[in-house]
């Protein structure tokens, strides 16, 4: 019993540490090229204080890869404080202000959302991170998906 304890304890801590480490790199880190964008509603998950769910706004020709891979590095440094991160992109800043928004979002994301751009998750503990948007207003928000770790893709 003493065994299971320990080793539960000691995989608990390295967890805890790795996430903690994660959660510093990601504040000292600094982002070139910033994008522009606008928070809509912010919101701390009910169940979880250290999770935060963002609903922001960007102009339509961010809407790319490469500028969407910049946006990525920039959360991560702006939000640096939460182990887990939820964003969601409209390309129509009164779209973002609306929180029912998200739980549409959420309850239809495997389907075709019109007014939804795309979404960021970031989960620091257990290292899961991914982007999915779309290139156009109207098509799926999975039609780029990025698999990422620490920022960058893989």
């Amino acid at each position: 019993m003493r065994i299971y304890l320990f080793v539960t304890i000691l995989i608990f801590g390295c967890i805890t540490i790795q996430a903690q480490q994660r959660l510093q790199s990601d504040c000292s880190s600094a982002v070139p090229n910033r994008i522009a964008y606008k928070v809509g509603f912010l919101s701390h998950a009910v169940e979880d204080p250290n999770s935060l769910i963002v609903q922001i706004s960007l102009k339509s020709r961010d809407f790319s890869r490469t500028s969407l891979l910049v946006l990525v590095r920039q959360l991560r440094k702006d939000y640096c404080n939460y182990e887990k991160l939820s964003v969601v992109f409209f390309d129509n800043p009164k779209l973002a202000k609306d929180p029912a928004r998200a739980m549409v979002a959420l309850v239809e994301s495997n389907q075709r959302i019109v007014l939804v751009r795309g979404f960021y998750n970031l989960d620091r503990r257990s290292g899961s991170e991914g982007l999915e948007f779309s290139t156009k207003r109207g098509n799926s928000t999975k039609e780029v998906t990025v698999g990422l770790k620490d920022g960058q893709p893989i």
